[in-house]
């Protein structure tokens, strides 16, 4: 076992991610967060931390898979959720709804309020708007806060909307700061 796996097993990134979330509604004041921001903070959250992994060192993998596969275990239990409140903005919704459509015979097509379940919305977020958001991460790391300070900009406006007032909360850039360090050395 190498030396990241050695310290990285003293916490798990599940408990990082718990924490992580829980910060970022307490810090904006949100006490019972819908269904659809509490699956929306868990992808935004993996999403934020594999794009500063890879921003680190792009050979922490390990810790990037790992880091996957306990957001996708954690948006299990987030349920029921409608499609249509899995993102604010019409043409990431329109990319969302046809991933969704995809999986479904042309007779039977989901609607903006059909019920979905944690696992089937995070995957569908991840695979349609991951990459691109993980890219606009790391390519805005010249702020004051790096790409922490940046991200959490699209962390509040992809769980609440781009036109959020909650967006410029620094005890959510150091809530990230802090999670990007658990993720890698706790």
């Amino acid at each position: 076992m190498g030396f990241f796996q050695k310290i990285f097993a003293k916490k798990g990134t599940k408990e990082a991610l718990i924490d992580a979330r829980k910060i970022f509604f307490d810090s904006l004041n949100i006490n019972e967060p819908t269904k659809a921001q509490e699956l929306r903070a868990t992808v935004y959250l993996c999403i934020c931390g594999i794009a500063f992994l890879n921003h680190t060192d792009p050979r922490l993998s390990s810790f990037m898979d790992r880091l996957l596969e306990e957001a996708k275990d954690l948006s299990k239990d987030i349920f029921p959720i409608k499609i249509g409140e899995l993102e604010d903005e019409p043409e990431k919704l329109e990319k969302i709804m046809s991933e969704f459509s995809s999986s479904f015979p042309e007779t039977s097509k989901p609607t903006l309020t059909s019920i979905t379940n944690g696992l089937a919305a995070f995957t569908v977020i991840y695979s349609t708007l991951g990459q691109e958001t993980m890219r606009e991460i790391i390519s805005n790391d010249k702020g004051p806060f790096g790409i922490h300070g940046y991200a959490t900009t699209v962390l509040v406006s992809r769980v609440f909307g781009k036109n959020s007032d909650l967006c410029g909360n620094s005890e959510i850039t150091f809530a990230l700061l802090d999670f990007h360090k658990k993720i890698v050395i706790n």
